[in-house]
């Protein structure tokens, strides 16, 4: 118990006292040195005991330790490669989605300007609120003027577009005759 309360030198001069203890006492005790030279041999013995001993629970202790810390380091690189993937799939989505509205064809310049643009904005909004929402320790701000926070769930969910779709055509160079 003494080598898990204290650091392994202050533990071995504890248990070093406590062993050698003995001695004084049948001194004091039987006022001569005949009993101390029993005890001597006994006490050196369990001073050595002690001593290896105490150092294995330490080493045991500062293994655990490097264990604890190496567990830590795994988790916090793990997390961080969850976040980034998280964080590439919402900003692929979303590039994906601007690259196939810019080219539809079905839909009037303007209009497809103006979805390319609020498909851009909610997107960005989305990987912030994603960044803000996994980052440990920060709560979740928006800055004033950003607009709604953007709801849950992928983009083609959102702003109730999930049931809408628009038909879109490709330009296809045709092949010469």
């Amino acid at each position: 118990m003494i080598f898990q309360a204290l650091p392994l030198r202050p533990a071995l001069a504890v248990v070093a006292a406590l062993d050698l203890l003995p001695v004084p006492m049948a001194l004091i005790r039987d006022g001569t040195t005949q009993k101390v030279h029993g005890l001597l041999p006994l006490t050196v013995l369990g001073l050595a005991f002690a001593a290896l001993i105490g150092t294995y629970v330490s080493r045991l202790h500062n293994s655990r330790l490097e264990i604890a810390r190496l567990s830590r380091e795994a988790g916090v690189a793990t997390e961080r490669a969850r976040l980034a993937a998280e964080i590439h799939d919402t900003l692929a989505q979303g590039f994906t989605s601007i690259i196939t509205l810019a080219q539809a064809d079905s839909l009037p310049a303007g209009h497809r300007l103006d979805l390319v643009a609020r498909t851009a904005r909610d997107n960005l909004a989305e990987a912030r609120a994603l960044v803000a929402a996994l980052a440990p320790g920060r709560p979740a701000r928006r800055r004033p003027g950003a607009g709604p926070a953007p709801p849950d769930g992928p983009l083609r969910r959102r702003h109730g577009r999930a049931n809408r779709t628009a038909p879109v055509r490709r330009h296809r160079a045709r092949p010469d005759r």
